[in-house]
């Protein structure tokens, strides 16, 4: 009885060492995706920032209400997908820092600040596309560094 009582002691212990070295090795392999995902990130920011200032320092002509429906929604858009970046970005530092046990969680709160970046990029692009002009070119742009971002995130595992 106390072999049986040691040797499933050992078996358990053993389980759980394997584990924890699993769980360390998953930490260290995501380390170069949670990188490459923190520079997507940072240029997400900076492009972001620059259609804030493009849209701050545009002046709507009289008579275009439509236009300035736009711009007041881009802007709005804009504030919007700041926040949620802003999450993504605590996301991902969260992961970046965390210890090997806790990586599949913290992992999992990533996807989620991802999965809620995208209906606010998604209507910033699209109010973009309304304004026209240069503004088309900068939504192609932020669809561009979206996906990098996403899929940089995804890659992460």
């Amino acid at each position: 009885m106390k072999i049986t009582i040691t040797f499933f002691f050992f078996i358990l212990l053993s389980s759980l060492s394997a584990q924890n070295r699993m769980q360390k090795q998953q930490a260290q392999i995501a380390q170069p995706g949670i990188a490459v995902s923190d520079s997507g990130v940072q240029r997400l920011i900076v492009l972001i920032d620059d259609l804030d200032a493009q849209l701050n320092a545009e002046v709507p002509r009289k008579g275009m209400a439509a236009q300035t429906s736009n711009l007041n929604l881009s802007k709005s858009n804009i504030n919007k997908t700041k926040g949620s970046i802003k999450n993504v970005s605590i996301a991902l530092a969260k992961l970046k820092g965390c210890v090997p046990e806790k990586h599949s969680a913290a992992l999992a709160d990533l996807q989620k600040a991802l999965a809620d970046l995208e209906i606010p990029v998604q209507d910033l692009h699209s109010s973009l596309l309304n304004l026209g002009g240069i503004y088309t070119a900068k939504a192609a742009e932020l669809k561009t560094r979206h996906d990098t971002v996403k899929n940089s995130i995804g890659n992460i595992r």
